[in-house]
């Protein structure tokens, strides 16, 4: 790849794991950088440095037996229609973390009520569309997810959400030759 013929010495791994674990390998420099989203809740797990690259839109992805007719694009209002209807699925990404706290935090960063809102907090990032796909609720995601390439989820846009922030999270006390 073009960056390899930069950087010959650069070794790329790509890790699934909590985000504690991340932040771990991070300090103890296993690991350099790592790129994913911030999320609200991160700050208080990752004592690093944070470099913005993107801001990305937020979706809602749902099977398509459950929204035969979903639109490209949803407002926040019609999310809260849906979070009425279906459960909230969200990653276990966090051990301390958890779900009614998640689920109310995301709730007041959409400013959607969370009073009628069931949150269910199993698996990984990449369980969740299998949880999707077999009907079990909806779950937010930005583009890029697996969801949108899934054949039997479909994902439309939240119009008026905030953005996820795409970015590298690296420790601060080290000289890092790759930012």
């Amino acid at each position: 790849s073009k960056m390899r013929n930069i950087y010959p010495q650069l070794k790329i791994n790509i890790h699934r794991c909590t985000v504690e674990e991340l932040a771990d390998a991070l300090e103890k420099g296993k690991y350099d950088i790592i790129n994913m989203l911030k999320l609200p809740h991160l700050d208080m797990a990752m004592p690093t440095g944070f470099i913005e690259l993107e801001q990305e839109s937020m979706y809602m992805a749902i099977a398509k037996k459950l929204a035969p007719e979903l639109p490209k694009k949803i407002t926040n209002e019609e999310l809260e229609s849906y979070l009425g209807k279906y459960p909230l699925l969200l990653p276990d990404i966090l051990e301390q973390y958890d779900a009614e706290r998640s689920g109310n935090d995301f709730m007041e960063n959409m400013n959607i009520p969370a009073e009628h809102m069931k949150v269910v907090q199993s698996g990984t990032p990449i369980s969740l569309p299998i949880q999707v796909t077999m009907e079990l609720g909806i779950s937010i995601c930005n583009k890029t997810n697996l969801f949108s390439i899934d054949p039997d989820v479909s994902v439309a846009e939240i119009i008026d959400s905030p953005h996820y922030i795409k970015g590298v999270f690296y420790k601060k006390q080290m000289d890092n030759q790759y930012l």
